[in-house]
């Protein structure tokens, strides 16, 4: 909106209003004005964002410090605003000091009549630091996104309210999406979902959303594909501003191979474990010094002892014949034996 302001001149009013007693000359954001050529009035504090002069400012046309990527739109805003039009009044440009430096400022402009002067009255902010923090933060928020999004174990983002808002490619992965699609499960609370029900995790996540972290949680999970998988999640509570609960980052690692491999060596240390155990024949594990390290239930009848914690840390020694010790058969290494111990490796 035009203001009209009823003065003898320019001058006049720019050196004798408490405007410019009060504010111009004591406040640090830039103060100026320009007629869309010229400046016509700057105030110290323009002075101190660009390092030059009141006197050099005044002889420079108002767009000569704008840097030349910007200095389109300052100067078609500046043109609108002079023909009545309403451009946005906050916009942020850069600008080059007089030692060279590049700053960014935020500038707030209006269209003024001065005396029958169409001019365009503006304060200019500098909000370089501030800029910077902003860029180094993208940045920052970029590098570790693409962390993320790369990252080997499948990685997904819960809300407060256990809402799924953000899944990297390896989650997608473990659970069968297509490359390149997103997954159903985004928008949607993990504790209601199927594969978390059937698996009893709901208590788990309930205890994520209340601040508790999850470690080393295996739970079947059955993959778009109908595929049988195990999961291994891992997840730590997100806090808000006054650390309360906020939400949670769970990580997530298809352990199904491992899982098979593990299974399949427990079921044949317990195939092994039966015949040994079954077997009329005496067993027994012992270390480079000839000490019993572990011996199935007919060795330890044929020691003459009761229980195997009686023999466990024992040498062999203590109940082999004199003429076997001669052979010196317990040095070193250890072996399954017939009797006590057929032979030893030296």
């Amino acid at each position: 909106m035009t203001n009209i302001i009823q003065e003898n001149n320019l001058a006049d009013w720019l050196t004798k209003t408490d405007f410019y007693k009060t504010i111009a000359t004591k406040t640090p954001v830039g103060v100026f004005i320009h007629n869309g050529k010229n400046f016509v009035y700057v105030n110290p504090g323009v002075s101190e964002i660009s390092g030059f002069t009141e006197a050099e400012l005044l002889n420079m046309s108002f767009d000569a410090l704008i840097q030349p990527d910007d200095k389109k739109l300052v100067q078609e805003r500046a043109s609108a605003r002079l023909k009545g039009l309403l451009p946005p009044n906050n916009y942020p440009v850069r600008i080059s000091t007089k030692t060279g430096q590049i700053k960014w400022i935020e500038l707030c402009c209006s269209q003024e009549i001065i005396n029958a002067h169409n001019v365009i009255l503006g304060t200019a902010t500098d909000i370089t630091e501030r800029v910077l923090a902003e860029q180094e933060l993208k940045q920052s928020e970029k590098k570790y996104s693409s962390l993320v999004e790369n990252a080997p174990l499948g990685v997904i983002l819960l809300d407060k309210e256990g809402t799924i808002i953000y899944e990297n490619q390896s989650f997608r992965n473990v659970i069968g999406v297509p490359m390149g699609q997103q997954s159903k499960a985004m928008g949607t609370k993990i504790q209601l979902m199927p594969n978390v029900v059937q698996a009893g995790a709901t208590g788990a996540i309930t205890d994520l959303l209340k601040g508790q972290p999850i470690k080393n949680l295996v739970i079947p999970f059955i993959s778009i594909y109908k595929k049988e998988l195990f999961l291994s999640v891992n997840a730590f509570p997100i806090q808000d501003e006054n650390l309360q609960p906020n939400g949670g980052v769970m990580m997530i690692q298809d352990i199904t191979e491992k899982k098979k491999m593990e299974d399949n060596l427990r079921e044949s240390e317990e195939r092994y474990r039966t015949l040994v155990e079954t077997t009329d024949t005496g067993f027994v594990i012992i270390d480079a010094q000839g000490a019993v390290l572990g011996a199935n239930n007919e060795y330890l009848r044929l020691t003459g002892k009761r229980k195997l914690a009686d023999i466990l840390g024992h040498s062999v020694l203590e109940w082999t014949a004199p003429y076997e010790k001669e052979k010196k058969c317990c040095r070193g290494g250890c072996l399954c034996s017939k009797w006590l111990c057929q032979r030893f490796r030296n």
